[in-house]
């Protein structure tokens, strides 16, 4: 068989493998295949079997000619290798053997067996009178993948069988929950904005609606001040004080008296006497500094 061509054997879709194209020698008669072919297996039984895919030299009279066929085996427990036919008539290469799991219904890479290097029962072409003998290699390969299956997969597959136990039930439906949770763009604005935080915007749309929680005005018409606890006026949180106006008034005021004696007439004395009393006030009323209104909610949200 020329191993550049190929009629290597794959899966397909279910229980359907396929045959690539290529070019084979069987007892001096030249076969060729110029394209890929499908063949479907018939579906796993109670037990499993095992088929092989043949290259079939034909030299009866009624058929002469070099083809593909599947041999189907025998459902087993203990399955085996259908036998090839070598005689003067027909002369059979295997290509591959596919295992066939019990009700199966899709063949895998996994049940399929490259045999085109076993020179046993297939071989390669490299010359006119001589083949390379390609079965130690053969072997040695599959020795090295019956050692992966027996060791390292097993391992995987211990390795998975208890992740799935680590995930099953309770733990894997809370481990997709908190992962849920932590997509949500919502959830992480509520976790940063714990009860008593201030959201302040300029919109007056309540952040309940854009992430959820529960929301309530803050200090509507009041310009926050920092809690001092060594001020007995801004010592309290949520304290108010303050009005929206104030009066200011100073007053000024001077009273006073003063008596004087000028001259004589017929002896009298005059006396000529004044006091004053003057007071004045200056009062100025009016509002605070002017400002300008933004939204601040608080949060009254409470979480695990």
């Amino acid at each position: 068989m020329a191993p550049e061509i190929g009629f290597i054997v794959n899966p397909s879709e279910g229980m359907t493998i396929s045959v690539n194209k290529g070019t084979c020698w069987i007892n001096g008669s030249c076969g060729m295949e110029d394209s890929r072919r499908n063949f479907t297996l018939d579906a796993g039984t109670s037990q499993p079997r095992i088929d092989i895919i043949v290259l079939r030299w034909d030299n009866r009279q009624a058929a002469r000619n070099i083809d593909v066929f599947v041999k189907k085996g025998s459902p087993s427990g203990d399955p085996i290798t259908p036998s090839l036919q070598r005689d003067s008539s027909v002369y059979e290469l295997c290509l591959a053997k596919i295992l066939v799991p019990a009700n199966a219904t899709k063949i895998t890479a996994g049940n399929i067996t490259d045999t085109r290097l076993d020179t046993d029962v297939c071989g390669i072409v490299v010359g006119l009178v001589e083949n390379i003998d390609t079965s130690e290699l053969y072997n040695q390969i599959q020795s090295d993948l019956n050692d992966f299956r027996s060791v390292e997969q097993q391992e995987f597959l211990a390795w998975f069988e208890n992740l799935k136990d680590v995930l099953s039930g309770d733990v894997a439906g809370n481990l997709q929950l908190q992962i849920d949770e932590c997509a949500k763009e919502s959830d992480v604005f509520l976790l940063s904005h714990p009860i008593g935080s201030l959201f302040e915007t300029t919109v007056s749309t309540n952040p309940g609606t854009l992430y959820g929680g529960t929301w309530a005005a803050w200090g509507g018409g009041r310009v926050p001040v920092g809690v001092n606890t060594a001020d007995s006026d801004f010592s309290t949180v949520e304290k108010t004080g303050g009005k929206k106006t104030e009066r200011h008034e100073f007053k000024v005021g001077y009273k006073g008296y003063y008596g004087t004696a000028v001259g004589s007439d017929d002896n009298m004395i005059q006396a000529y006497k004044y006091s004053t009393s003057s007071y004045g006030t200056y009062a100025y009323e009016g509002s605070t500094q002017a400002g300008v209104n933004a939204g601040i909610q608080a949060s009254t949200n409470t979480r695990d």
